[in-house]
């Protein structure tokens, strides 16, 4: 009985901390992808406001030309 509690607790504490890396390493992951597609979103929402902005830029130019 007590070798058997013995041998429970040597492979407990082996897998132990495995089971924490293996869990904190997929709460970093899911952390990881969540703030990476915020970040997409954020930089395309730049790009079209950016390309908004110069499509703007370039009428009011033309415009100011022709008038």
């Amino acid at each position: 009985m007590i070798d058997l509690e013995n041998d429970l607790l040597q492979t407990g504490s082996l897998y132990f901390p495995v089971a924490v890396c293996l869990s904190f390493s997929v709460v970093l992951y899911m952390a990881g992808t969540s703030t990476y597609k915020r970040g997409l979103e954020r930089a395309r929402m730049k790009v079209s406001t950016f390309k908004v902005e110069v499509m703007r830029g370039i009428g009011n130019s033309t415009l100011a030309r022709f008038s």
